[in-house]
């Protein structure tokens, strides 16, 4: 259990966490041959809702009450994990892009 003075650095490990998912990811699709990219906004979000499981599973700061987006929209989502995990969006929406639930297996 983390407390209140470790919760303080949950960003930055969300961060560096994320940075080493995304090496290890783009390496392992692009030697497998399989790596796909997103090319619309649509094609993301139907990425995130088969994977957001998974991802807040990987990232302690996020909660389940983080998956969601409801009526505010996929942007607004995007937003908000990007301040929770400490990352710009951009980079949320490659990490999502990117993300392979098969990494799982290796740990």
């Amino acid at each position: 259990m983390i407390n209140s003075s470790e919760g303080d650095l949950l960003p930055e490990i969300c961060a560096y966490t994320l940075d080493i998912l995304l090496i290890y990811n783009l390496l392992n699709s692009t030697a497998m041959g399989k790596r796909h990219l997103i090319n619309s906004d649509h094609e993301l979000e139907t990425k995130w809702n088969t994977i957001k499981e998974t991802f807040v599973q990987e990232y302690s700061c996020l909660t389940p009450n983080d998956l969601n987006y409801g009526s505010e929209g996929f942007d607004k989502l995007l937003h908000h994990l990007g301040q929770k995990m400490g990352v710009s969006e951009s980079k949320l929406r490659k990490m999502i892009g990117r993300w392979d639930d098969s990494w799982l297996h290796f740990f």
